[in-house]
């Protein structure tokens, strides 16, 4: 997949591009349809299919107080989208001067002048150009003129949930993994590395692999049932996020324990998937409780994964 970083040094060779315009955040089931049509669109018509996103997301930029976790990193989206076929990506750094950019001469000097767009695909909330003055109709009005065509897909939903970036968010935040994961087409991913923690779990004989997390979206405090990814290599895993209200602890940490296995991971990168909600944390009265309650977490959460 090509990834373009700098327009002005772009020089387009072979068939011109059907263009699509988005952050992809999570590249969720709405964007996964948005990308298959893309895909359609650049196979009927003999093109190419181009993605346009923004680095890092406007939000984060136009109003950092207020930006939301990311539900997947850059590097994430791109891998994703290069597994699903697509053939280029821009990445557009974005700043406020770009912002300041209205949607015709995005439209002119991107799409058109920069990546030579013959046909542009937009989805239900597609917005461009200063203060998101770009959209679906604003787009087929300007193709009309330009001599480009515009193609729009609608919303879809799952099991009556919109299916959007802000509502997977909402989700996780919430600790409703399993829905989250409907609405995403995969189960959500914490990356990061696996570090040193205090050794209270192994003391107790359920040792734990700690990670430290660079995803940014977090799900709500409480034990889950979900696979602990290094490499291809996958293991079973009752992970807790919270801050081990039984131990005192108030650092917040996630902890994975992975039933049958032994080895050492410190300092490996890993990716826990989150399945599926198992409880709440919670304090319990001594440490032994504890381990009769992760007993049951453990056989609940094989029930779960099986």
């Amino acid at each position: 997949m090509l990834v373009i970083r700098d327009l002005a040094r772009y020089r387009h060779e072979g068939p011109p591009p059907v263009v699509t315009i988005g952050n992809f955040d999570g590249v969720h089931l709405g964007h996964q349809r948005l990308l298959t049509r893309l895909l359609e669109l650049a196979e009927e018509h003999s093109l190419c299919a181009f993605v346009v996103t923004f680095e890092p997301h406007p939000a984060h930029v136009l109003a950092p107080s207020r930006a939301l976790p990311l539900i997947s990193s850059y590097e994430e989206r791109l891998r994703i989208l290069e597994r699903f076929g697509i053939h280029g990506v821009l990445v557009i750094p974005f700043d406020r001067e770009f912002a300041a950019k209205d949607s015709i001469t995005f439209v002119r000097r991107i799409l058109l002048e920069g990546l030579g767009a013959r046909h542009v695909l937009v989805g239900p909330d597609t917005r461009f150009g200063q203060d998101r003055g770009g959209d679906a109709d604003s787009l087929s009005s300007l193709g009309r003129q330009m001599g480009f065509e515009v193609t729009a897909i609608a919303p879809i939903t799952v099991n009556g949930h919109p299916v959007s970036s802000s509502a997977v968010r909402k989700l996780v935040l919430a600790g409703d993994v399993a829905t989250a994961a409907h609405l995403l087409g995969r189960f959500h991913r914490l990356q990061g590395e696996i570090v040193r923690g205090r050794r209270r779990g192994r003391g107790m004989g359920y040792p734990t692999a700690n990670l430290a997390p660079s995803t940014q979206l977090l799900p709500a405090d409480g034990v889950y049932a979900g696979r602990l990814w290094r490499g291809t290599a996958s293991h079973d895993a009752v992970i807790n996020v919270g801050r081990r209200p039984t131990f005192g602890a108030r650092e917040r940490t996630i902890e994975a324990h992975l039933p049958g296995f032994s080895g050492d991971l410190y300092g490996e990168k890993a990716g826990l998937d989150l399945v599926a909600r198992l409880r709440d944390e919670r304090r319990f009265r001594s440490q032994a409780a504890l381990a009769e309650q992760i007993a049951l977490d453990l056989e609940h959460a094989r029930e779960i994964l099986r």
